[in-house]
């Protein structure tokens, strides 16, 4: 007759899985029979390899437009003025870019710093365990991910930051502000695209400090820090 001592069957489940090489987890409560639970394996790292393909499709026609134009500005004798627009596009994608996945990562850290444990028991803690994948290895794909986006729309503005870098004044004041009317042609358009900028990275930064602060899910009270650090940023 098979020895019904609880003690007895968890030492016995032990034992067996030592013998397999099997990490032992405790059985279930609800009548499992002290059969052991198989660990959560962790996916493989090989899926980071589907990037690659989406970058070149993401990035094929821009490869594409950029050897027509080469070779059609070359054909002219023009080289400089695609070179002019490519150095003004790029340096502008590498400020957008970085800028923004700093602002992003401090605001973060921060975050971190002040509420430690405010992922724990949450939806994003279980998604990370479920995965593999740790909670600060998420955030840093998200925010490259939205600062390669914010990048591309900052580079897009290249025609308004060369009109900006050689522009001249028209001699005809406003008379409300007493600006030149060059102003609002060159130097305000910039200014909107600052203040565009500054909303959306404020916005998605309030977004990562209430997720990572646990507002919401683990109930509405902050710490003074918290409060102090969304009252910043709005």
């Amino acid at each position: 007759m098979r020895n019904s001592d609880p003690f007895a069957d968890l030492i016995r489940s032990i034992e067996e899985n030592l013998q397999r090489g099997e990490e032992w987890v405790p059985p279930d409560d609800g009548g499992g029979g002290g059969e052991p639970r198989q660990p959560m394996s962790r996916p493989s790292r090989w899926w980071w390899l589907l990037i690659i393909p989406f970058l070149f499709l993401l990035l094929f026609n821009t490869i594409i437009g950029f050897l027509t134009d080469w070779s059609w500005y070359g054909s002219l004798g023009l080289d400089s003025i695609l070179w002019t627009r490519i150095a003004a596009s790029l340096g502008l994608f590498v400020a957008g870019f970085v800028l923004t996945w700093i602002f992003l990562f401090v605001n973060y850290w921060i975050a971190r710093r002040v509420e430690p444990f405010g992922l724990v028991s949450t939806p994003v803690e279980q998604v990370s365990d479920a995965t593999g994948i740790r909670v600060p290895v998420i955030a840093i794909v998200i925010f490259t991910l939205f600062s390669f986006i914010m990048g591309l729309n900052v580079a897009a503005e290249w025609p308004q930051l060369l009109l900006f870098l050689n522009q001249s004044n028209f001699g005809v004041m406003d008379p409300v502000f007493n600006r030149d009317a060059s102003f609002y042609i060159f130097t305000l358009p910039i200014l909107e695209i600052v203040r565009g900028w500054l909303q959306a990275v404020i916005t998605v930064s309030l977004i990562t400090v209430v997720l990572v602060s646990g507002i919401g899910w683990r109930g509405w009270r902050m710490r003074t820090g918290t409060l102090v650090h969304l009252g910043v940023l709005v």
